[in-house]
């Protein structure tokens, strides 16, 4: 009997409501089948799927024996609810019939307490009610980004940013926190360095500052000529620095010149915490204060001075009130086009131990793997300023993930130093690092 063989990819896709996603369907025809192949959703129980979700084109003609690829569009109205739809895209053709499942997530992008948002659609207007309108200056130009036009900073060599002046609901609560949310994409590896020189390496870029020559606080976000990715927060408030610790990411997550990245920044009374593409990659507890934040205009791809100015694309600037949980970031990566990223989070019982020199004490660390991570993770301890910690050893050093809670054995060297000791269990793979804290009191024998 001629009939057709049908495949997608993706077979997993995300989608937010009121948005679209493309995909790839391939038609084998058997037996030399040509003929008009119509297509539509259902259930895998049979039943009808949402009348929101649709998709175009809604036939595919096959005129040839040979396999046929066609880009489909499928959309998703802003009136079908969050949630997970295990569906089958049926074709049929006359009395054939086929059918390939496919998985959808319809995400809503979270909006309670969003307090600025700019899509940079040819402007910088404030897309809220708050009116937070931002003005270019005349060397940022628009051009494609994420979802449609972005704004085109030039970095050192032709500095521009995006100026809004201070309001009432651009400044925050230490009980709720704040949130700076972006995609960013490094067009050119020229950036600044520390000492305000024009480098290709080592350098860096601020997405956003609410600051002014040493006061306040800004995100950066750039990309080494190794492929490693560098975000981090930067401020010289007391309230940071007094901590003695840093929030930096310095990570080899594949990342290079024109690729978009989604940066996320969460400032609380519980810390400072930085998101790459959903993730968390690092965090530290210091309690932010925005007591100085609060009395500065925000910039949009630099300082509030002229020092680090950004080279590429930001777009979908969004800045909450109060800091975003983490499911609540994961679903602003993939409401707004991010595709879903295979890692995993480590939580360790108890966080404060005693060990005597020479001696040996155990943790629990249990892992939470998402998006079907499979890989092999390294585990050893580092200080907050992400030095490795010589003299104290994690057994085992290395684990399969996914994986059952995990009895590390912490070893102390009878030479190591007796004192506190704030640190963080690392869990490594090719990809990722996650982090808990971790206080190590080690005493005399």
């Amino acid at each position: 009997m001629l009939s057709f063989e049908m495949s997608v990819d993706p077979s997993d896709i995300a989608i937010p409501q009121g948005g679209s996603e493309q995909v790839t369907l391939t038609i084998t025809p058997r037996l030399a089948f040509t003929g008009t192949i119509v297509l539509s959703f259902e259930y895998t129980d049979g039943t009808d799927a949402p009348a929101g979700i649709a998709i175009d084109p809604a036939y595919v003609v096959v005129n040839s024996s040979t396999q046929t690829s066609e880009e489909l569009t499928i959309s998703v109205d802003s009136s079908v609810p969050v949630g997970t739809y295990d569906l089958m895209l049926k074709g049929v053709s006359g009395q054939v019939e086929e059918a390939v499942e496919i998985k959808l997530d319809v995400v809503g992008i979270p909006t309670d307490g969003l307090v600025a948002y700019y899509e940079f659609e040819g402007d910088g207007v404030d897309s809220t009610e708050y009116g937070n309108d931002g003005t270019p200056t005349s060397s940022v130009s628009f051009g494609p980004g994420k979802i449609g036009l972005a704004a085109i900073f030039g970095g050192p060599n032709d500095p521009g940013h995006i100026h809004i002046p201070n309001s009432s609901s651009l400044q925050f609560d230490e009980d709720k926190g704040a949130t700076f949310a972006a995609w960013v994409r490094v067009d050119d590896y020229v950036a600044m360095d520390g000492w305000g020189r024009t480098v290709t390496n080592m350098g860096g870029g601020a997405v956003f500052a609410k600051s002014h020559d040493r006061v306040g606080a800004a995100g950066q976000y750039y990309i080494y000529t190794t492929g490693s990715v560098g975000a981090s927060l930067q401020t010289f408030d007391d309230w940071y620095y007094n901590c003695d610790k840093k929030t930096m990411v310095n990570r080899p997550i594949d990342k290079s010149v024109g690729d978009w990245t989604h940066f996320v920044i969460t400032l609380s009374k519980d810390g400072v915490k930085v998101y790459l593409d959903g993730i968390k990659y690092t965090d530290n507890a210091c309690p932010a204060s925005f007591r100085k934040m609060n009395g500065q205009d925000l910039y949009i791809g630099k300082f509030s001075d002229s020092w680090y100015p950004f080279t590429g694309a930001i777009d979908e600037f969004r800045v909450y009130n109060r800091a975003l949980s983490p499911d609540e970031i994961t679903t602003l990566y993939l409401g707004t086009g991010g595709k879903p990223v295979p890692g995993y989070y480590i939580s360790i019982d108890p966080d404060e131990i005693s060990v005597e020199q020479g001696g040996t004490a155990s943790i629990e660390l249990t892992p939470d793997v998402f998006n079907g991570f499979e890989g092999e993770v390294s585990f050893y301890l580092e200080d907050l300023s992400s030095n490795k910690i010589e003299g104290v050893t994690l057994d085992p050093g290395v684990v399969e993930f996914p994986s059952d809670p995990i009895t590390l054995a912490i070893n102390v060297d009878s030479s190591f130093g007796t004192g506190s000791y704030d640190l963080r269990v690392v869990a490594e793979s090719e990809t990722q690092k996650a982090y808990s804290n971790l206080k190590l009191n080690v005493t005399s024998p």
